[in-house]
């Protein structure tokens, strides 16, 4: 009997590999298709139409010093702190509120938490007095060092129903410290932004296949179709969301705390039991590599899904719809992804409405088991957002095609690496335009 068990257990396991395996080289193939794209995804940040609207007031953005700490990067265009030779692992992090008389459901060391007798490794777990968001976290200092250092990052959240709801989460603060840390990266001596600096946010709430811009003072302004135009290199763009400018720390935190107030007082928005709220943030910078400049594009995304555990599962599985074309690169692309489990210590209570007949209990479970599989997904490594780096990708994309060319192929054929390599001419001259009006020499490529 305990060698059928043994036999069934290796079984299993081997189809898991396999399994693993597919899913594996179904990515990769995907990856590989979106990489021809990606020349035509990108000229949607070269040609970026001004913003919709303000998200800062225009005020000067002060700052004792530059951030010298984000200008040397080493000669990959890399932060010392940040390898991308290293493991790509999806950060955990668990919040737990401590609350008076509480059933301590939750327990936790620095690195460990247990509920219902499960034990679950995380990258970092702290805890937080009731009603606060004070704590230390060097994964979230780890998050804003990557932004600030033009590689794509992510900080996704869910709340249990004990706590929070999406729009009083913890990873707003999160967003609000990450978005002062680029400017202050970007700031010259004389506390003037540099002026090739540029960074825009949207924020929204996705509902399945549709979208409500949070940023907008319309209170009936409706749901809108989505259309989500991805990138595997500067991540999700919404068609539907107004991006705005961002140009001032206390502005962009007065606009994205009344956003949060409209959405936690809409009867509707509050009462929702499925959904994500989002913010896309997509950052234009001037780093040094090796001793020269270089632009860096790069996004950020920061969300919330309450309770709701579907938008990160689409991701996770690759599942062909809205939240999976969303989160399906920072959910094992190559992204410095942070997951966020905030939880009270007590799960015998609940502060926010859930799913009719499900227990807060029920709904910790739901979620911890998210958490589980968070824990141990891998992202692809990391690369940056080198303007430079996608001039080179770019120039050998156009070489090969004219290559081919040279050869024997039918005009249906020659007709369409005619289109792609003159594709490849437009975006080269896009890039190097980007350079030229950043006074960076394109002869250093």
């Amino acid at each position: 009997m305990d060698a059928e068990k043994r036999q069934n257990r290796e079984r299993d396991l081997q189809q898991r590999e396999q399994e693993r395996e597919q899913e594996k080289k179904a990515f990769q193939e995907q990856q590989r298709a979106e990489e021809e794209r990606e020349k035509a995804r990108v000229a949607a940040l070269l040609e970026r139409p001004a913003p919709g609207g303000p998200v800062a007031d225009k005020t000067k953005h002060s700052s004792s010093s530059p951030a010298d700490k984000y200008a040397d990067v080493s000669p990959q265009g890399v932060p010392t702190t940040i390898d991308v030779n290293e493991e790509n692992a999806v950060k955990t992090l668990v919040l737990i509120e401590k609350i008076g008389k509480s059933n301590i459901a939750f327990r936790h060391s620095d690195n460990t938490v247990t509920y219902k007798n499960k034990s679950i490794d995380v990258t970092e777990a702290k805890s937080r007095s009731e009603g606060s968001f004070n704590y230390q976290s060097s994964v979230v200092h780890d998050v804003r060092e990557a932004v600030c250092s033009g590689f794509n990052a992510a900080v996704l959240s869910v709340e249990a129903p004990n706590t929070a709801s999406r729009f009083d989460s913890p990873v707003w603060p999160v967003l609000n410290r990450i978005v002062r840390s680029v400017l202050h990266a970007n700031t010259q001596e004389n506390g003037e932004l540099n002026p090739h600096f540029d960074l825009t946010c949207a924020f929204g709430y996705i509902n399945n296949d549709r979208v409500k811009d949070l940023l907008s003072e319309d209170e009936s302004s409706p749901f809108e179709s989505i259309v989500v135009h991805p990138s595997p290199i500067y991540g999700p763009r919404i068609q539907q969301l107004r991006y705005g400018q961002i140009t001032s720390g206390n502005g962009f935190e007065e606009v994205l705390s009344a956003s949060l107030s409209r959405a936690s007082e809409d009867t509707v928005l509050s009462t929702m039991t499925e959904g994500v709220a989002v913010a896309f943030v997509l950052a234009k910078q001037i780093r040094i590599v090796d001793g020269k400049e270089d632009i860096f594009l790069s996004s950020l995304v920061v969300a919330s899904a309450g309770s709701d555990a579907t938008p990160y599962e689409c991701g996770l599985n690759r599942i062909r719809n809205d939240y999976g074309t969303i989160f399906h690169l920072v959910l094992g692309g190559p992204c410095y992804t942070c997951f966020m489990f905030n939880t009270a210590d007590d799960d015998s209570i609940r502060v926010v409405g859930g799913n009719k007949g499900e227990s807060a209990a029920q709904e910790l479970s739901r979620l911890f088991d998210l958490l589980e599989k968070m824990a141990v997904l891998k992202n692809y490594p990391l690369r940056s957002g080198s303007v430079k780096r996608f001039i080179k990708f770019v120039e050998k994309a156009l070489q090969e095609g004219q290559n081919r060319l040279k050869g024997d192929v039918d005009d249906t054929q020659r007709a369409k690496l005619e289109r792609y390599t003159n594709e490849q001419q437009r975006l080269l001259k896009g890039a190097y335009k980007m350079l030229e009006d950043a006074g960076i020499s394109a002869t250093e490529v």
